[in-house]
């Protein structure tokens, strides 16, 4: 750790710890705190570091801090801090102790003696080792080597020396209290808990020579549930919490209330602990053995009277925190009869939500027949497309060449005519010729031009072969539609069923097609509706098109029912931006209850009560999930004889489901 560039009179810090990687992290942690102002000496065994130690100090080096492991092998750390602390050259340096077990067990002797200045725990915290680095130097310092306190840079500020030689001068000169005084600690109404812990650990300072202090991270055991106490702790900064393991577990018996004094139980009952005392947070606290403690009592007077008020003080702490708890016990028991009414409330809510279970497995076997349904329609449907296809091939192979051939195809692929026009036609055609009859047959013939019904009309026998051919290319065309009108509603059926939440997420979806796919699905409904469609060119949409199938069947159906027979709905598809869809769903029925209209998206709410009506309350509870699933928004206004629902998505909606993504 030697730097060849620097004064080689430099203070030295020496470290005592037998494992090779904490050794090296603490000189590391040491070095980024004082830099090169002092030099790192880094050995394994406590035979080494006290070798070490004489060796610097003989050769004219001062050596102000040592940082020892209290489990070294051979020589233990408690043991090397005694040995330099009886070592005439040795007992200026200032030693810290470094420790993973908190408890004063094996280490009460050393620190009695004072052979230990300062306590760190392990696994530590750099604030911690810079408190306790700068701490000891300076103390060190204003001592023996004032002159190079300020080599350290920001390490030690001036106001640092100043505490320490204030420090140094209070424990030379405080004053000693008179017997009489002490005896009135007791009774002195004007002091709080805290001047009197602060007049307990002064007194203590001025008894013991201010012994170290002990921070200790979040989770320490500072003493474990029956082990060898040794002393006592007077927690300075921090909490701490009191657990006992019994045969029905481990629970928390204090934490609030725990009070400054720890162990002192345990010590009057044959010095075994009778708690787990464990820290909540970073705690500083001032380890007092037994033997201490027995010396500052009979050197201070002001000790016993102190640590007498410091433990009333406590035990009346307790005691109040026992009596609000049995308040609180007190007011839980008579909390208990409320709650058996609301045991009884929550059966009965059970009960309904149990039959609503029972309806929703109804409509989970419903679709089940219904996917079967759709998946033995498929099959058929696509023979009768295809025989369709073949039946019109084969037609055209057998009248290839015919007039009436022509005929047919014409039929196959014009659009239906309205009835109006049928009869206007042969109004026309009949004013043309002058006969009835040969203008029926000719519009049959699906002659509508009164000019080519004009030259048909020179030969009536084909006419009737021509309303054959017209006939059959009409059937034709009429079986192929069907077909794929059942076809589609099998597809959009299908599609529907398939919108559950493991539903895959496709990318490239037009929303507009899901639209369609459900008005589709609701067209026996839709009959006695009147439907306005308005859609306009939207971005395609990652979605999950099953579930959005389900959401425009659910706010459809519900403005069916909202608007009765001869409703007026309109379905709007557009682009708000570029980057999102919208589609509203409007009807003239009469709006929404402002009493209701807050519950209309909480599951089993429904306003369908005293009318059989198909749902169980779950229709627009389900259209929020649905739409929530997507990262969408949904809204439902209503105003001026009419509501709108309104679905706004972004286009990447959703992310890739785990079977698409594996």
């Amino acid at each position: 750790m030697s730097d060849p560039t620097v004064d080689d009179h430099r203070p030295r810090v020496l470290i005592v710890e037998g494992d090779d990687q904490l050794r090296l992290t603490l000189a590391n942690d040491l070095v980024d705190l004082i830099g090169s102002s002092a030099e790192i000496i880094a050995v394994a065994s406590g035979e080494d570091g006290l070798q070490a130690a004489r060796q610097l100090v003989t050769a004219g080096s001062s050596l102000p801090v040592a940082f020892i492991e209290r489990t070294l092998p051979g020589m233990s750390g408690a043991e090397l801090a005694l040995a330099m602390h009886d070592d005439q050259l040795l007992r200026r340096t200032r030693r810290v102790l470094m420790t993973k077990a908190t408890s004063l067990s094996n280490v009460d002797a050393a620190l009695s003696r004072g052979a230990i200045h300062g306590m760190l725990t392990r696994p530590w915290s750099t604030f911690a080792l810079s408190e306790q680095l700068r701490a000891q130097l300076s103390t060190y310092h204003v001592a023996y080597d004032p002159d190079r306190l300020d080599i350290y840079g920001d390490l030690i500020q001036a106001d640092d020396r100043g505490r320490a030689q204030l420090r140094i001068d209070q424990r030379r000169h405080a004053p000693h209290h008179s017997g009489d005084d002490a005896r009135h600690v007791l009774l002195e109404p004007q002091i709080d808990d805290a001047e009197v812990v602060s007049r307990l650990v002064t007194a203590l300072d001025q008894a013991l020579g201010h012994p170290p202090r002990l921070r200790v991270s979040p989770g320490s055991i500072l003493l474990e549930q029956g082990a060898d106490v040794g002393g006592i702790y007077v927690i300075l900064d921090g909490e701490v919490e009191l657990r006992r393991r019994t045969e029905a577990g481990e629970r928390t018996v204090h934490r609030e209330g725990t009070g400054p004094i720890i162990g002192l139980l345990s010590l009057a009952s044959q010095r075994r602990a009778f708690l787990e005392v464990r820290a909540v947070t970073e705690v500083r606290a001032l380890p007092i053995t037994l033997g201490q403690l027995a010396q500052a009592i009979a050197a201070e007077s002001d000790v016993g009277p102190l640590l007498t008020r410091t433990l009333v003080n406590a035990l009346a702490n307790r005691l109040r925190d026992a009596d609000d708890l049995q308040v609180r016990i007190d007011v839980l028991n008579a909390n208990l009869a409320d709650e058996r009414d609301q045991l009884a409330e929550a059966l009965a809510a059970l009960e309904q939500a149990q039959t609503t279970l029972i309806q929703q497995a109804r409509m989970a076997t419903l679709g089940e027949l219904a996917a079967g349904i759709a998946h033995e329609l498929n099959n058929p449907v696509a023979a009768l497309t295809r025989a369709a296809e073949h039946v019109a091939t084969d037609v055209d192979e057998l009248l290839a060449g015919d007039a009436a051939a022509e005929h047919v195809e014409r039929a196959r692929h014009a659009s239906p005519v309205r009835s109006a026009d049928l009869r206007s036609a042969r109004h026309a055609i009949t004013k043309r010729l002058g006969d009835r009859s040969i203008a029926e047959r000719l519009v049959a013939a699906g002659v509508t031009d009164p000019d080519r019904a004009a030259e048909l009309a020179e030969s009536p026998a084909s006419i009737d072969r021509l309303a054959a051919a017209h006939q059959l290319g009409s059937e034709l065309r009429n079986i192929a539609t069907a077909s794929a009108r059942v076809s589609d509603l099998v597809s959009s059926l299908r599609s529907y069923l398939r919108g559950g939440e493991d539903s895959p997420t496709i990318a490239g979806i037009d929303v507009t097609d899901t639209v369609d796919d459900a008005l589709r699905l609701l067209g026996h409904r839709l009959a006695v509706a009147t439907v306005e469609r308005d859609y306009q060119p939207v971005p395609h949409a990652w979605v999950r098109p099953g579930q959005l199938q389900q959401l425009w069947t659910n706010l459809v159906s519900n403005a069916l029912e909202a608007a009765g027979p001869g409703a007026h709905l309109g379905v709007f598809v557009d682009a708000p931006d570029p980057s999102h869809v919208r589609v509203r769903i409007c009807d003239d029925g009469p709006g929404i209850d402002p009493d209701v209209a807050d519950h209309l998206f909480t599951p089993h709410f429904t306003t369908k009560h005293g009318r059989v009506s198909f749902g169980v309350g779950l229709g627009l509870s389900v259209c929020r999930q649905i739409v929530e699933s997507h990262n969408g928004t949904i809204d439902l206004a209503s105003g001026d004889g009419q509501t709108v629902a309104t679905v706004i998505l972004p286009i990447g909606a959703t992310v890739p489901t785990r079977e698409e993504s594996t």
